[in-house]
Formats: structure tokens, sequence, C-alpha cells
């Protein structure tokens, strides 16, 4: 089986036909700066030619915008990172299917044909060619319902933008659409591919200690999908970052808007592993009776013979294996009985909304006055 599966998919065509790589090498360290010399410099150069304050840091200035350079420096080569860092995980952790047998002999033909149909979906000109006229498609919905930053006009009071507004418009933010689409085209076919393996006749271990069945390997897909996370929210933290400083808007009037933010990224990155709930509760539901039974005849020969009825002991306790062995024998049960239906861990979790509000607080040591943190400080000291 091929491990990195998901190497591929929207925007490799793109990044190909642009000479910035090999179709069947990767260099992350290029293509970070060609993103960022396509995206962000051509704009900060045309921008600075006609900024009407390129001394000071003021509301029109193209520099004073976070909300581009978040985008453009941060979270368009965060995308490109995780490229290098999210497609070998998941081809790791499709491997770990194959190398732990939980696909029956008789299953490995129909799961190897999952794998080449996902690999052909990934590859698709046709999604490649729908991913960028969709990215088209939401820029020109963006031009007719937003308002933009000074800089992306020709002049004061003039209404059609200025050639660092076509660019950043027609070049820079279709750019960064590509890679956010390409990314959720990649987590909607991890979502189907997981689906398939799920419908498989899967060789689950119930009692297995990671109380997921033997599966718990699949939910550290949780973790793999942190770089993809951080960049998404890098963008919404830019954009906040504007009306935080340049409006005074305080940054507790955004507390909805972040705790939606941290809601919707985890439920979009941890709603795959919804698929194994089925399969997980079949297996539990005929597991739970089977291992009751072993318990509950160990459980009652252990008092027969040490409790019930025993004039003495048939053996000296301190030298039994039947305290440990029935010790053992309870914890096995326990897996059992405590086994969770999806194979999702608490850490993971925490550990993904931590790195969704990671962008925000450098916004938070801005929002707050120096002196109020040094007073803050100073207070807690003494």
């Amino acid at each position: 089986m091929q491990q990195n599966i998901f190497d591929g998919g929207p925007p490799s065509r793109l990044e190909v036909w642009l000479h910035l790589r090999k179709y069947d090498e990767r260099r992350v360290l290029r293509l970070v700066l060609a993103m960022a010399a396509i995206a962000w410099l051509p704009i900060a150069v045309l921008a600075s030619a006609i900024d009407r304050y390129p001394a000071v840091f003021t509301a029109g200035s193209f520099f004073a915008d976070f909300s581009v350079h978040a985008r453009y420096l941060i979270a368009l080569p965060l995308f490109v990172i995780a490229e290098s860092v999210c497609m070998p995980r998941l081809g790791a952790i499709l491997q770990q299917f194959a190398d732990a047998d939980l696909v029956q002999e008789s299953d490995r033909a129909q799961f190897a044909a999952n794998l080449s149909s996902t690999r052909r979906l990934l590859d698709s000109n046709v999604a490649e060619g729908a991913v960028i006229i969709v990215a088209y498609l939401l820029v020109a919905a963006v031009i007719g319902s937003q308002q933009f930053p000074a800089w992306h006009r020709a002049a004061e009071g003039v209404a059609h933008f200025s050639v660092a507004g076509w660019w950043a418009l027609l070049i820079s933010l279709p750019l960064l659409l590509v890679f956010q689409l390409g990314w959720l085209w990649r987590l909607a076919l991890w979502t189907r591919l997981l689906w398939l393996t799920s419908r498989l006749r899967l060789h689950l271990l119930v009692s297995h200690p990671d109380r997921s069945a033997g599966l718990a390997f699949v939910g550290f897909s949780v973790r793999t999908w942190a770089p993809v996370t951080l960049a998404t929210s890098v963008i919404v933290a830019g954009t906040v970052a504007n009306q935080v400083i340049h409006e005074g808007i305080p940054l507790l009037a955004f507390k909805f808007q972040l705790l939606g933010l941290v809601v919707f990224l985890i439920v979009l990155y941890t709603a795959p592993l919804l698929v194994f709930y089925p399969c997980l509760v079949r297996a539990w539901r005929a597991a739970v009776m089977e291992y009751g039974t072993l318990a509950d005849r160990v459980g009652h020969e252990f008092e027969r013979r040490w409790l019930v009825g025993a004039a003495r002991f048939p053996e000296d306790p301190l030298q039994t294996e039947a305290f440990s062995a029935t010790t053992d024998l309870y914890q096995i049960v326990a897996n059992v009985y405590q086994m969770r239906f999806v194979p999702l861990d608490v850490p993971s979790v925490l550990f993904l909304v931590l790195v969704t509000l990671l962008p925000f607080i450098p916004l938070l040591l801005l929002a707050v006055p120096l002196d109020v943190v040094l007073k803050s400080l100073a207070d807690f000291m003494v």
C-alpha cells in the first residue's frame, strides 16, 4: 500500500504548471518563498507606491493592515508546510490498518480498491479545476459584498480598485482560497475513506487497552490537522486585529465569534471519526455479554474457593497467582465496559483548541496596555 496516499491534490498541478516544483517532489522552503513572492510581495510594492501615508501606520496604510500580512505571510506558508506534515501522517494512519491486521484477508482487495479510488479522486483534473473555479466565484462574491482597506482603491473617494487591489483580488486571494479548498477536498476524501473502511469486516479487539477496540491511532488524525487549523485561525485573527487595533473595538466583543471558530474547527476535524460509531457499537454489544459472562464465572469460582464456606485456604494466599490472575481479567473486562464508541481522546481535542487560540495570544497582548501588564506582573510577584 502507498503510504503517502494523500500526497497530492489541489493545488499540486497548479504548482507544477507554475514551475514551482516537479510533480514527484516537494521543496517546502522554495514553495513557501514562492507563495510569499506571488501573493504578498507584488501588492506590498504596488500599495507602497500609492500609499498616501507611507511613513506612518494608519488604517489606510498597507503595512498597517494586519489581515493581509496574516493571510499571505503566515497562513499561506502554513498551508504549504502542512502538505509535508499532514500527508505523511495520514498515510501512516492508513498503513496501520494493514500493519495491525485490522483488515481481514478477505477484505484486503476491497481496502486496496478504496485507496486507489481515493487516490484517483485526489489527483482528478476535474477536482483541481473545480477548486480554482470555486475560488474565483468566492472572490466575485467578496467583491460585491465587502468593504476593502484604503490601499485597495486607486485614490481617495474613488470606487474602482488600484493595481495593488486588483492583484490582491485576482491573484493573492484566489491563491489562498485554492489552498484552503484543497485541504477541504482532502478532508472530504479522508472522511469518505474512513467511512468505506468502517464498512469492512474489521478485526476489532474490544478488550484493547486503548479502549477504542484498537482504533485509537485513527483519532491521532485530529492532531495531524493542526497546521491547517492554525492557518485558518491566523486568517481570522488578522481580521480581528484590524478592528481591535485600528477601530478600538474591545477584544471581548469577539468572544462569541472566537467560541464559534473553536467549535467549528473541532467539529470539522473530529466529525470524520464518527463513521466508526456503528461498527464499534456492534462490536461492544457482542463483547460486553461474552466478557461479562466470563467475569461472572471467574468471580463466582473465586468466591467459592476463597470466601464461601471455605474452612481453610486451599493454598497459601501469598503464594497463589489466583488473585493477580483475577485482577488482570477484571482489568481486561473493565477495558471492554469502558470502551469509547468514537476513537477520539480528550488531549487531541484540547490540543486542537490550543492551536486555534494560539494566534489570538499576540492580539491579546497588543490589546492590553503595557503598563497594565507590568502592574499585574508586579502585583503577582509581590
